[in-house]
């Protein structure tokens, strides 16, 4: 797995194989960097097999979903879940975007209580680092 983007900002390519995922797709200013990471790993862009996108920009889909990778304990949100606190840019840890953020709040709590059962995770956020621990304990 491999984190790519900005500070603010990631984008994930994920290895399998001979082939590569890439969940979300960053920003038009990330294209060198993603030629770079697929020249880096020996592969080009044929190699790529998948392109999940997890949330909402103009340039995406309108809605948010979730990808749990069951075989590395993977779980990619998107913008629901971040391991940064939105507002300040501080913290590490998995919470919702502010109220003013997402178009449905209370659904986006009801959703996050269903990930609770995942237990032990890598949970690869679209704000902020990469996180892996209990899940459980994280969502209360």
């Amino acid at each position: 797995m491999y984190r790519c983007g900005s500070a603010r900002v990631n984008w994930y390519l994920i290895e399998d194989d001979d082939a590569l995922t890439v969940i979300d797709t960053g920003f038009p200013t990330h294209w060198q960097e993603f030629l770079q990471q697929l020249d880096g790993l020996g592969y080009d862009r044929a190699d790529i097999e998948a392109c999940p996108l997890t949330h909402a920009h103009p340039d995406y889909t309108e809605s948010q979903v979730a990808f749990y990778l069951s075989d590395r304990d993977v779980l990619s949100w998107g913008d629901a879940l971040a391991t940064v606190d939105f507002e300040t840019w501080r913290g590490n840890t998995p919470q919702l975007l502010p109220e003013w953020w997402n178009a449905d709040h209370d659904q986006a709590r009801a959703s996050r209580s269903n990930l609770r059962n995942l237990g032990d995770i890598r949970l690869l956020a679209g704000h902020g680092d990469p996180w892996t621990r209990d899940l459980r304990n994280a969502l209360r």
